[in-house]
């Protein structure tokens, strides 16, 4: 069985999409099905393996195509890249309006261009920016070809005798979205809050508070105690409000940590800033880690700055182009 039921009473099936990433193997994508309807929760990565197997688990269940609709909880290649394969031009596509134009922002060249340069004037290598721009434009899908249904946080989908509501989990993305099932207390929480890693929280221009988002929405989460998370990378596990509380406080060690720093080196340009971080990555050295993932980080960091110049625990001061760092005293 490639389909396999998660829970009873709703029914849930989770199908594992295989891609391998920087840390992660695969996309766990969720099926929920009720009175002969169904909804498919993320979809996975644009290869041939995961089609074949996304294919054949949805076949397993035997759904009807025109009762099938499908929920996108962001806009990663890993979670929307089979979705032109897979859902058919007549099938509901479900995702947010924030989300929705983040999507649409990605395939302007201005705006990636405005993530590259601002990387430039934080000290950080040019490159950086044409691999953000390469990442962004790989993540969309063509919106001409699905009937799509924009939702907000606090619309009800409705499968079956279930009704679905959607939980604003801002912070991963701008529009990142969670199902939540109150009557059982399951959370279809997409990358908000993983347990095989912490969920990455990435500059973009115009959403300098994605790490104050991410704040508020872990607290969202909590105050509505869901009995179990699905998650999208990793083995399922228990103790929920233990990871968020984790989470937050790791997030939190990282701003004390750059605060610190830049107090003992005035001056410092937002990359040597967030090189000088403590990172979670299998490397001995800065230069052994991927470009790509270097890239991230980075932009990560410029996420934890943007944080403590907006509380005005940091200044920040740009000559000739080059951002530098001081503590507010």
């Amino acid at each position: 069985m490639i389909a396999h039921q998660i829970h009873v009473d709703p029914d849930v099936f989770l199908i594992e999409v295989p891609f391998k990433n920087f840390a992660t193997n695969e996309t766990n994508c969720y099926v929920v099905c009720s009175q002969g309807e169904a909804l498919v929760i993320d979809v996975g990565a644009p290869t041939d393996a995961g089609f074949e197997i996304l294919k054949a688990g949805l076949e397993e269940l035997a759904l009807d195509p025109e009762r099938t609709s499908f929920f996108v909880t962001h806009t990663h290649l890993d979670h929307i890249g089979l979705l032109d394969r897979i859902a058919a031009p007549s099938q509901k596509v479900y995702l947010t309006a924030r989300e929705d134009h983040v999507m649409r922002l990605s395939q302007v060249d201005a705006w990636l261009d405005m993530i590259g340069d601002r990387m430039v004037m934080e000290g950080c290598p040019a490159a950086y920016g044409t691999i953000a721009r390469a990442s962004h434009e790989g993540d969309v899908f063509d919106e001409a070809r699905h009937d799509i249904a924009l939702v907000y946080p606090g619309d009800a989908l409705q499968v079956g005798a279930l009704s679905l509501r959607v939980v604003d989990t801002a912070g991963h993305t701008p529009g990142h979205a969670s199902l939540y099932e109150p009557e059982s207390g399951l959370l279809f929480g997409g990358d908000h809050i993983l347990f095989k890693l912490s969920p990455g929280i990435e500059y973009l221009p115009g959403y300098d508070d994605a790490l104050a988002q991410y704040f508020s929405s872990l607290q969202r989460v909590r105050s509505i105690h869901p009995t179990a998370l699905l998650h999208s990378h990793g083995p399922l596990r228990k103790g929920v409000r233990d990871r968020i509380d984790h989470l937050a406080a790791h997030h939190r060690n990282r701003l004390h940590e750059a605060l610190r720093n830049i107090t003992a080196r005035p001056g410092m340009t937002g990359e040597e800033a967030v090189r000088s971080l403590t990172w979670n990555v299998p490397h001995d050295t800065w230069e052994d880690i991927d470009i790509r993932q270097r890239r991230y980080i980075s932009s990560e960091g410029i996420v934890y700055l943007s944080y403590l110049r907006a509380s005005h625990a940091v200044a920040r001061e740009v000559k000739d182009g080059v951002a530098r760092y001081y503590p507010n005293r």
